[in-house]
């Protein structure tokens, strides 16, 4: 799925006032449907009168430009109206011990269920291999997922859904109950276009600014205080130009703010990059946090960070098991290159002592190895990044859980290894794999 929103000039919903016909246009190859099975090719999509966004699909996940124009017929600020489309390159990701993916428009779980319900479908039960999400099955406009600890969200037709634990506010309903099933952190069509979720909260972008819910005690929601919020709740500063946002096990969260990092919550380890304490609010990390910098993406951990930096990677904090991947062991309080610059790294994940890149297609990952997380079929902690899967077909999502990694090809495929003891490799056993296995979706 991909979709098209409706933003005035100061990137705010622009609703429209009566259908308005969306013109798709790729400077590609794509062909665009209107339907989730890709059977009926379209050029036009219709936003409906009072929405601000529409759904469109394609049969690839591969990473394409898209120019999307539109007649100003309808919208309510007719000629200052930005008209903005994007394609999902896929998305996967990994939690505590489960994960789950966007597979036909919908989304699936698998692995532990435990008392939290983290799958979303109705039950406790473990799954060792994928199951829909109830509510969220093939077609319902899905286009991201992210697991945490013990609980997970989605980004649902511009809006943000989650199911799970919910002891601190991390679903985001304004409750602490539990759910099995998937419930409104924020409403449709507000405008939300990603979505973390860390150990016992979560954060989402909404109109280019980050709100965030759940458990505060590190300060890691970033609006100043350290109180727990059962609602979205803004980050102060972070309030225009974000695109990615990375929320850590450790109550730290990171940002990519228009292609620089901020950081804010726990600093234990100088995960966040500024050589500074605890910071309650988003703050510039040095080196690579200014606006223009390359930035891409970035990834929050337990004890360190890493960022996406013109297609290379740089990496700060705890560096005990070579999780840089810079062939050394040695801490880092500010950023320091592990992949040179145009390098080919696309994205990159994080979990506890271990980093994961896509590095022109291809997974790479290194740090601790335990459970042949890094998936090179040994358990052998690697100080430098070592192979994990081919590059065909071309890797566009990665996932890292806590002994666990997965990733998404540019095929609508995954696969999935390391730690299995709950069945969240999702290849339908409890076996632990240390090389990459298919993923058995429904």
């Amino acid at each position: 799925p991909g979709s098209v929103v409706l933003l005035d000039a100061s990137t705010r919903p622009n609703y429209a006032i009566a259908n308005t016909d969306v013109t798709l246009a790729s400077t590609g190859s794509l062909t665009f449907y209107s339907d989730n099975v890709c059977t009926s090719s379209t050029s036009t999509v219709t936003v409906a009168q009072s929405a601000s966004t529409a759904v469109f699909y394609v049969k690839n996940t591969a990473s394409e430009t898209t120019t999307v124009t539109a007649s100003s017929a309808g919208l309510t600020d007719g000629t200052q109206s930005v008209i903005s489309g994007s394609i999902p390159t896929g998305s996967i990701s990994s939690g505590g011990f489960h994960s789950c993916a966007v597979v036909s428009g919908g989304a699936q779980c698998w692995g532990r269920n435990n008392n939290y319900g983290q799958i979303g479908d109705n039950t406790t039960t473990n799954r060792t291999s994928p199951v829909w999400v109830s509510s969220l099955t093939s077609g319902t406009s899905v286009t991201m997922v992210a697991a945490g600890s013990t609980h997970s969200c989605a980004v649902v037709s511009g809006g943000v859904k989650c199911w799970g634990s919910n002891g601190f506010g991390e679903l985001g309903d304004g409750s602490t109950t539990e759910s099995h099933v998937p419930v409104d952190a924020i409403a449709a069509n507000a405008g939300a276009t990603y979505v973390t979720a860390g150990n016992i909260y979560t954060c989402a972008i909404v109109r280019g600014a980050v709100k965030c819910w759940g458990y505060n005690g590190g300060s890691n929601l970033g609006d100043g205080t350290a109180a727990n919020r059962t609602s979205p709740t803004a980050a102060l500063y972070a309030t225009a130009g974000v695109t990615q946002i990375s929320a850590g096990r450790n109550f730290s969260t990171c940002a990519v703010v228009s292609g620089g990092v901020q950081c804010w919550g726990a600093n234990n380890s100088n995960q966040l990059g500024t050589g500074t304490g605890t910071s309650s609010v988003p703050i510039t990390i040095d080196l690579i946090g200014t606006a223009g910098y390359g930035v891409t993406e970035v990834a929050a951990a337990d004890s360190h960070g890493a960022a996406v930096v013109s297609g290379g990677l740089m990496a700060w904090g705890y560096n005990g098991n070579g999780q840089f991947g810079n062939s050394s062991m040695t801490d880092s309080v500010f950023p320091v290159t592990a992949i040179a610059a145009s390098s080919g790294v696309t994205n990159a994940a994080a979990w506890a002592s271990s980093t994961c890149v896509i590095v022109s297609g291809t997974v790479k990952c290194a740090g601790d190895n335990t459970y042949g997380q890094l998936g090179d079929n040994t358990t052998t902690t690697s100080t430098s990044f070592v192979t994990a899967t081919s590059p065909t077909p071309n890797g566009v999502s990665i996932g890292m859980g806590n002994g666990h990694t997965c990733a998404f090809y540019d095929d609508a495929t995954a696969e999935c290894w390391g730690s299995n003891t709950y069945g969240q490799v999702g290849d339908g056993t409890m076996t632990e794999r240390h090389v990459a296995v298919p993923v058995t979706f429904q």
